[in-house]
């Protein structure tokens, strides 16, 4: 907790532990408390990665009139890739401390990888930003998932598929004394995938192509997905007065 300066001289209120791939490469330690599930959360992590962002996939696939598993093929379990599960805990803050904080627990910002899955939880926060910039809360549904499209969407459509910008805010009236937990599964491609423009038939149709795209969109393609992520993961984790005055409202590569 405290590890990301929201504002200046102001830190997080967040603490989260992280699962990626139980694959060999990824093995460490754990707590007692996560060891003693470990068998049925890798069931989970498993099923979501196979059974529900795989379907996902498949669905982008088919709107961007892909072979079926085009996108799949870049997300493989078994290969080095970054996807993890994280369990998240924000601590509820008093009411004056929120008001530093402009009531944010954490600043907009899209994500990095393929797809967000967001578990759906009773205590609200979690806000989407709409095309004309406003804020909207996103309403919890039991059982449900919220899928947010991410950095790699954008880049393989040349932001014909925008990345979500959304951000946590304190709870509402009556919530906001609450602790608010979360579990989120963050997909990625393997790592030795480019950044490359997808060949999509629909993109074609409407004119969509990889030369319509920005120097520094062009600059990116060549580097991979296992080089690409620890570049983004540093600029989370840089002092607030040393970010690059676009990203102190948003930690987005794609929002000015």
């Amino acid at each position: 907790m405290g590890a990301i300066e929201q504002f200046p001289g102001l830190r997080d209120n967040w603490e989260c532990y992280h699962i990626f791939k139980f694959l060999e490469e990824n093995k460490r330690d754990h707590p007692e408390l996560v060891l003693q599930h470990l068998e049925e959360i890798e069931r989970f992590h498993r099923h979501m990665h196979d059974s529900v962002a795989h379907k996902v996939l498949r669905l982008i696939g088919a709107l961007l009139e892909l072979p079926e598993d085009t996108l799949v093929k870049e997300h493989q379990y078994d290969k080095t890739g970054s996807t993890f599960l994280r369990y998240v805990k924000y601590h509820a803050r008093q009411p004056q401390v929120n008001k530093k904080y402009e009531n944010i627990y954490v600043r907009g910002h899209t994500d990095f990888g393929s797809v967000t899955f967001v578990f759906s939880q009773p205590i609200g926060g979690l806000q989407l930003q709409t095309r004309d910039g406003k804020w909207k809360d996103v309403r919890h549904i039991p059982g449900s998932i919220v899928v947010n499209t991410a950095d790699m969407l954008h880049f393989w459509t040349n932001g014909y598929l925008q990345s979500c910008v959304h951000r946590v805010v304190a709870p509402p009236a009556g919530q906001d004394h609450l602790d608010r937990f979360g579990l989120i599964y963050f997909l990625r491609p393997n790592d030795d995938m480019k950044l490359k423009f997808v060949q999509s038939p629909l993109l074609q149709r409407l004119g969509i192509t990889a030369d319509d795209e920005t120097p520094e969109m062009k600059a990116k393609r060549n580097v991979s997905v296992g080089e690409w992520v620890p570049i983004q993961t540093k600029r989370n984790w840089t002092p607030f007065d040393q970010q690059a005055q676009s990203n102190k409202e948003f930690q987005s590569l794609f929002r000015s």
